[in-house]
C-alpha cells in the first residue's frame, strides 16, 4: 500500500512539472477555472408562483427523483462498458514497468488501475457544487442535498469496483465481452421500456407516468435502482424496499471487491501487448514507420472508394472494417436509447400544445453531444498510419471524419422517422434534421481536433475537460441560431426564421473546416510522441 501511495505522490509532483515544460496544458487549465469561476456570476432567476407551487407538491420529489435515476443509468451503463475495454485503457507503459515487476497481487495492481480512474470521474463531478442554489429552490433540505452527494460519490466508487471486476472476468475472451455489453445495456433499455408500458396502458399518458415515477419496481434495477432507493429514503421516507436497495447497494461492492482477489487474474500478458504495440523510442517508430511506408507504397490513389480502400480512402476502409467487426448489426446502444426518448415524448406530448418539433430535435442533440465523444478521427489520430499513409493530408483529415458523421446520422433515423409519422409533422423534417445534426457532429469533431492538437492526446483529466468546454462552446452559435430560426417559424412563420436555419448551419460547417484545417497543420507537423 506505500507504494501505491509513493507512486501516487510522485505522479502528482511530475503532473505539476509537466505544466512548466507544456505552456498550453497551463493555460488550458487556467481557462478552465476561468470558466467555473464565472458560474458565480451568472444571476438567478426568481421562481414563478407556478413553478413554486408545483415544487411544493408531492410529485415534484417523485420527478426529482426520478431525474437522478436516469442521469444514473446513462453513467452506469457507459462506466461498466468501460469494464470491457482491454488493458492499454487501464495502465500506461510506466505502470507495466514498475508494478508488474512489483512483489502485488494481480488483483491489487488491477484495483489500482482502475482506481486510478476515480479522480477522473470526481473531478468532473465538481458541477455539483454550482447546484446547490438551484438544488435549494427545488425546496431540498440540506440533508437531502448531502445525501444526494454522497449517493453520487458512493456511486462513482462502486462503479469502478464493478468495472473491475467485469474486466476481470471478460479479459480473456471476446465471446465474455459481448455477453457483458449485452447484460449493461439492456437495464436501461428494459427500464425504458418498462416506462412506456405503463404509459400505453393506461388511457391518460399522465397519470400513468406518475404511476410510473412511484412504482418500486424501480428499486431492483441494478446500480441506479439501488441508488434511487438511498436517496428516496431522505426524500420520501421510510420503505421496506428502500432499505433493501440500501442494503444491496452497499454488500455489492464489497463482495465483488473479495471476489477480485481471490481471483486468479492473469491479465498482464494482454496488458502488455496492448501497451508495447505503441512504439515508444525514436528507433522503434523509425522502424515501424519504414515497414508502414513498404506497405502503404503498394497502394495507389484511385477512384475505387470503399470497395477496395486505396490512397487517403484507405483510412475510411480500415474504419468501416474494424466497425463492421465489433459491431456487426446496425442498431446499437445509441439508436435504441434516441428512438426509446424520442418514442416516449412523442406519445406523451401527441395533440398537446407542446408537441414541437424542435422539441424533439434539441433532445437528440443531448444525446448526440455526449454520444459523439467515441471519435473515429481521434481513433485515426492516434495510429501511426494516419501519417505514413501517403496522399494528401487534408483528404486523410477528411476521410477519418466521414464514418463518425455517418454514423451519427444514422443513429437518428428511427427516432425522427418514428416521430414524423407518429405526430403528423411534414416528412421534409426527416432530411432537414439528419443534416443539421450532422452538421453538430462536424462541430464536435472539430472541438476534438483542437483539443488533440493541444495535447497530444486526450487522456487526462484536464484534456478531458477542455474537450468537453470546447465542445459545448463550438455547439452554441449554431444550435442556438437553428433553434431560434425554428421558433420563430413555428411561431409566427417569420421566412428569416429560414435564414437563421442556414446561418446556423452554415457556421457549422465553418467550424467543421477549422477542425480539418487544424487536423491538417497537425498531420503536417507529425505526432508529438
Amino acid at each position: 500500500m506505500q507504494a501505491f501511495v509513493y507512486l501516487k505522490v510522485r505522479t502528482l509532483i511530475n503532473w505539476f512539472k509537466q505544466l512548466k515544460e507544456k505552456p498550453s496544458r497551463l493555460l488550458s487549465i487556467l481557462f478552465y477555472l476561468g470558466l467555473l469561476g464565472m458560474i458565480f456570476l451568472i444571476p438567478k432567476g426568481d421562481v414563478s408562483s407556478a413553478d413554486s407551487e408545483f415544487m411544493q407538491s408531492e410529485n415534484s420529489r417523485y420527478v426529482i427523483s426520478i431525474v437522478f435515476f436516469g442521469i444514473l443509468l446513462i453513467i452506469n451503463a457507459f462506466s461498466w462498458n468501460s469494464g470491457t475495454k482491454r488493458g492499454v485503457s487501464i495502465f500506461t507503459l510506466p505502470d507495466t514497468q514498475f508494478l508488474f515487476t512489483s512483489p502485488f497481487k494481480p488483483a491489487s495492481v488491477l484495483l489500482y488501475g482502475m482506481l486510478n480512474q476515480l479522480k477522473t470521474s470526481l473531478l468532473s463531478s465538481i458541477f455539483l457544487l454550482y447546484q446547490i442554489p438551484n438544488l435549494s429552490r427545488l425546496y431540498l433540505s440540506n440533508e437531502q442535498i448531502a445525501t444526494l452527494f454522497a449517493v453520487w460519490i458512493l456511486t462513482i466508487f462502486s462503479n469502478h469496483i464493478i468495472s473491475a471486476f467485469i474486466y476481470a472476468i471478460s479479459y480473456k475472451s471476446d465471446k465474455y465481452v459481448n455477453i457483458v455489453q449485452i447484460v449493461i445495456y439492456a437495464i436501461p433499455i428494459l427500464s425504458l421500456l418498462s416506462g412506456l408500458f405503463f404509459i400505453l396502458k393506461e388511457a391518460d399518458p399522465l397519470y400513468a407516468l406518475i404511476q410510473f415515477l412511484q412504482s418500486e419496481i424501480l428499486y431492483l434495477v441494478p446500480g441506479a435502482g439501488w441508488a434511487k432507493a438511498i436517496f428516496d429514503l431522505s426524500l420520501l421516507g421510510f420503505n421496506w424496499m428502500r432499505i433493501i436497495g440500501l442494503t444491496v447497494f452497499i454488500i455489492v461492492p464489497v463482495v465483488l471487491m473479495r471476489m477480485i482477489y481471490k481471483m486468479d487474474i492473469d491479465y498482464y500478458e494482454d496488458a502488455l501487448s496492448m501497451v508495447q504495440a505503441t512504439p515508444n523510442s525514436p528507433e522503434q517508430q523509425e522502424i515501424v514507420q519504414e515497414a508502414q511506408r513498404k506497405a502503404y507504397a503498394k497502394f495507389k490513389v484511385g477512384k475505387t472508394g470503399i470497395n477496395k480502400g486505396s490512397g487517403e480512402n484507405t483510412i475510411f476502409y480500415k474504419q468501416l472494417c474494424e466497425y463492421r467487426r465489433t459491431r456487426p448489426r446496425i442498431v446499437g446502444f445509441t439508436m435504441i436509447t434516441t428512438l426509446l426518448i424520442l418514442g416516449g415524448m412523442a406519445v406523451l406530448l401527441k395533440n398537446s400544445e407542446s408537441d414541437n418539433p424542435l422539441i424533439y430535435w434539441g433532445i437528440s442533440i443531448v444525446i448526440l453531444f455526449f454520444s459523439a465523444f467515441n471519435s473515429t478521427t481521434l481513433k485515426a489520430f492516434a495510429a501511426d498510419q494516419f501519417f505514413t499513409l501517403p496522399g494528401k493530408s487534408i483528404l486523410k483529415v477528411v476521410y477519418s471524419g466521414i464514418l463518425g458523421i455517418l454514423l451519427a446520422m444514422l443513429d437518428q433515423v428511427p427516432a425522427y422517422l418514428f416521430v414524423v409519422i407518429y405526430s403528423g409533422f411534414s416528412l421534409m423534417l426527416l432530411p432537414v434534421g439528419i443534416l443539421l445534426s450532422g452538421s453538430i457532429f462536424m462541430v464536435i469533431n472539430s472541438a476534438q481536433i483542437l483539443t488533440y492538437r493541444i495535447f497530444g492526446e486526450i487522456k487526462s483529466v484536464f484534456s478531458g475537460m477542455i474537450l468537453l468546454t470546447f465542445s459545448f462552446i463550438f455547439c452554441l452559435p449554431g444550435t442556438a441560431m437553428i433553434l431560434l430560426g425554428g421558433y420563430f417559424i413555428l411561431s409566427s412563420g417569420a421566412y428569416w426564421g429560414y435564414l437563421l436555419i442556414t446561418g446556423g448551419f452554415i457556421v457549422n460547417c465553418l467550424l467543421g473546416l477549422i477542425g480539418i484545417y487544424t487536423g491538417k497543420k497537425y498531420l503536417e507537423e507529425g505526432p508529438a510522441r
